[in-house]
């Protein structure tokens, strides 16, 4: 994984990178306003591949249940 730059605890900054990831690369990002108050924001377009694949989780084996 590409490191990011960020503090492993950081509140905020992630958000972007998280939908680049999953859509696999298919997002955009596009300047907008708000309509109510004219406050400057991002309007985020993604497109989601039709199943998520996601790597298999280490067995700790340390919490004693059975997967039976």
């Amino acid at each position: 994984m590409e490191e990011i730059g960020l503090p492993l605890l950081a509140e905020n900054g992630r958000g972007l990178l998280l939908v680049h990831r999953l859509s696999q690369g298919r997002c955009h990002v596009h300047p907008t306003t708000t309509h109510t108050t004219g406050t400057p924001g991002k309007a985020v377009i993604f497109a989601l591949p039709a199943r998520l694949t996601f790597p298999a989780l280490p067995d700790s084996g340390s919490d004693g249940e059975s997967s039976a």
